[in-house]
C-alpha cells in the first residue's frame, strides 16, 4: 500500500485494523503516543495539558504504565492487550501524524 496517497478515512481504517490484529503494532503505538507526551506528563502518569497530544485524561495513567513497562522490555499481558485494544483506536489521528512525519509523507 502506498501510504502517501490514501485518504484520512483510509488511514483511520488501516491503523485501527492494525492495532486490533498486531501485538507488535499495538505495543509500538503505545510507546509512540507516550513519547508524544510532555516530560511532566510522562513522570506523573497524567494528562496535564489540553494539547490533543499524548494520552487523554482517562487513559493517561494505565497507558503510561503500560508504555513504561514496554520500554523496560516486558511485553503486555493478555489482559493489558485487551485493555489497550479498547483504548488505542481513538489515537489513530496522532499515529497518522507521527507515521507521516517519521516516514516523510508530510
Amino acid at each position: 500500500m502506498n501510504w502517501n496517497n490514501i485518504t484520512q478515512k483510509q488511514w483511520k481504517e488501516q491503523l485501527q485494523t492494525l492495532l486490533l490484529k498486531s501485538d507488535i503494532a499495538l505495543e509500538r503505538a503505545i510507546i509512540r503516543i507516550y513519547e508524544a507526551q510532555t516530560d511532566d506528563e510522562q513522570r506523573s502518569n497524567k494528562s496535564l495539558h489540553y494539547d490533543n497530544i499524548g494520552f487523554n485524561r482517562v487513559d493517561a495513567e494505565p497507558m503510561t504504565i503500560m508504555a513504561k513497562q514496554l520500554l523496560g522490555g516486558t511485553h503486555l499481558s493478555s489482559r493489558q492487550r485487551y485493555i489497550a485494544r479498547k483504548k488505542m483506536p481513538k489515537y489513530w489521528r496522532q499515529l497518522m501524524v507521527i507515521s507521516k512525519r517519521v516516514n516523510g509523507y508530510a
